[in-house]
């Protein structure tokens, strides 16, 4: 960690929608998170809590083909500040919104840029249109990465869509989603430093097992199939009711319990891969959906699912979803 990026981070805000930003908070789960859905920060146990409610979170509405449930990654958040038992959104410190950002006005930010052209040249997709739930939150639901129209909503550099205020009621945009990841500007310093960014103490263990994985491979991709490997050969299992853990949550889950919710997954992966030197961050949304009757699918608080990104040299953001190397139905 370096100090000075850590203690900038540390007073940074979580950044929403139209620049507005809050506080740091860890926001517990409560009985109203059912109706809410994803928290804007990660903690053990938490995700696990939603797959509790049936209650919807959004439908979508295809137009043509309809993405296999293996592509249905709903991404909303990305978490890449992680302090120890707490994964948050953060941004690099001293970025402008239009490094973060882009609403459809003034002129186009070179990362927009980059995305939208190869779009333009893409002879694949979805296209889509979303009807989500009141939720209270300014974070929308797209599959990666998401293109709209720019009415009432931003697209972040992080391949998020976020409203331009909170979702009161029911709210309704146009999606075509195209997965450019790799046309994604090459890391900035500032980002990757925070991408790589740990507490200077804490899961030593973890640490250790990483550290062994990078001098056995100087090839990044090679790493992360040694980590997925690992997850499917140990004795790894899925459960809704994981076991407490507390201290170092990261080593407690790895050489102790061994028992998890996705969450649990995908914090120990990309707590793995950031001490091995690559960029990594987590993601949370929804995974899956199932067809009604009619035409939409319908996306329920028990889809809520988290998963990883790794950043790999000529790939870009690449993701890994960890739990499906224990639990691949």
């Amino acid at each position: 960690c370096v100090t000075e990026l850590c203690n900038t981070v540390r007073s940074t805000v979580i950044f929403g929608g139209r620049g507005r930003g809050v506080e740091e908070t860890d926001m517990q789960l409560d009985s109203g998170q059912a109706r809410t859905g994803m928290s804007d920060s990660m903690s053990p146990g938490q995700v696990s809590r939603l797959t509790q409610s049936s209650e919807l979170a959004f439908r979508v509405q295809f137009e043509g083909e309809v993405p296999p449930p293996r592509q249905r990654y709903w991404r909303g958040l990305t978490y890449s500040y992680f302090d120890g038992s707490t994964w948050r959104q953060a941004s690099p410190p001293g970025w402008r919104r239009e490094q973060l950002f882009y609403d459809g006005r003034g002129p186009l930010p070179d990362w927009y840029r980059s995305l939208s052209d190869a779009a333009d040249t893409a002879n694949t997709g979805y296209r889509y249109r979303v009807i989500m739930e009141p939720s209270r939150q300014r974070w929308l639901y797209a599959l990666t990465v998401p293109f709209t129209d720019f009415q009432g909503e931003s697209l972040a550099r992080d391949f998020r869509l976020v409203a331009d205020g909170p979702v009161n009621g029911a709210f309704s945009y146009q999606v075509r989603s195209v997965d450019v990841t790799p046309a994604a500007l090459p890391l900035d310093d500032l980002e990757r430093r925070l991408m790589l960014d740990l507490p200077e103490q804490g899961n030593p263990r973890a640490r250790a097992l990483a550290q062994r994985w990078r001098q056995r491979h100087r090839d990044d991709g090679a790493l992360v199939d040694t980590a997925l490997a690992y997850f499917r050969e140990q004795p790894f299992f899925y459960t809704l009711e994981p076991p407490r853990v507390a201290g170092d949550t990261v080593d407690r889950f790895l050489f102790g319990t061994r028992q998890g919710f996705c969450e649990h997954y995908a914090s120990s992966f990309t707590f793995l891969m950031r001490a091995a030197g690559i960029p990594a961050r987590v993601v949370a949304g929804y995974q899956g959906g199932e067809m009604n009757s009619g035409d939409y699918l319908q996306v329920r608080q028990y889809d809520a699912h988290a998963w990883s990104e790794v950043w790999l040299p000529g790939r870009g953001w690449v993701q890994v979803d960890p739990t499906a190397a224990v639990a691949p139905e």
